[in-house]
């Protein structure tokens, strides 16, 4: 199994998330963009561990909004990307500002995602996304995404099966989205009918709260197991944390990444 780690899910110094990466033995690594300089020196870090950038995800809110400084916002990003030497950069839809349906939103994120694919092929690069289940997201359901997919050519899916399973069946909608699927998001949900203390409601209703992997309602392993072979050489990224902060990144990055690889053996 190619494991990849996503930065975010440890947050603070890149020689720490370099080295919990090369500890768990995962070999590729996804850096989180947040604004000006994000990418500077985590080419050479992750070259000298070995690691592969397999992707530049941003975080900026500028971005991820699609709001009127967007176009600006991700100039300065795919320039980053560039330095990073990566072929596919995500761009999440968490919400579109200034648009008053998720018609409206999805509309606008339409648009912007046409623009941006274009600008990222003349690079080398790709735009991906994930579906997100806030309650302000334009793209939730699986088939919101093949939408997308399919208007905005050479664009490409990460398929986060945690925040599929909140709004669909995430074995069936794999086999909706794969030719379209690039990497993977292992993520658990605490799932609940009814509001719960710490739980957000989705687009669809149903209350969620994030869990560390193997403690929340989903099952990952069986899922994984009903993953087309064709997609199963792709990254996986364990998203994964202890919200209580109890046990410590580095340790549940490695239980995630030994549980992850044993489902490879059965």
């Amino acid at each position: 199994m190619n494991i990849c780690m996503m930065s975010c899910t440890m947050g603070g110094d890149p020689l720490k998330i370099v080295e919990t990466a090369v500890r768990c033995g995962m070999s590729g690594i996804d850096w989180m963009h947040t604004g000006k300089d994000s990418a500077k020196g985590l080419k050479k870090i992750s070259d000298d561990a070995g690691l592969i950038i397999t992707s530049f995800t941003t975080l900026d809110s500028r971005i991820t909004s699609c709001g009127p400084h967007r176009m600006e916002a991700f100039l300065d990003f795919l320039e980053q990307a560039v330095s990073l030497g990566v072929s596919e950069i995500m761009v999440p839809p968490f919400s579109a500002e200034g648009t008053a349906t998720r018609e409206d939103a999805l509309l606008c994120w339409l648009d912007f995602y046409s623009e941006i694919q274009e600008l990222a092929a003349k690079e080398g690069m790709c735009v991906s996304f994930e579906t997100t289940p806030a309650a302000g997201s334009p793209v939730f359901y699986p088939q919101e995404a093949l939408r997308i997919l399919k208007a905005v050519p050479g664009m490409k899916m990460v398929f986060d099966q945690g925040n599929i399973s909140i709004a669909a069946d995430p074995v069936e909608s794999c086999r909706l989205l794969e030719d379209y699927i690039i990497r993977f998001h292992l993520k658990d949900y605490e799932l609940a009918s009814e509001q719960r203390n710490g739980f957000k409601q989705a687009v669809n209703g149903v209350w969620y709260k994030f869990a560390m992997m193997g403690r929340g309602s989903l099952d990952l392993a069986g899922f994984w197991k009903q993953v087309p072979e064709s997609l199963r050489s792709c990254y996986v990224t364990p998203e994964t944390n202890d919200p209580t902060g109890i046990i410590s990144p580095e340790n549940v990055l490695q239980t995630a990444s030994d549980r992850m690889r044993s489902w490879e053996n059965k």
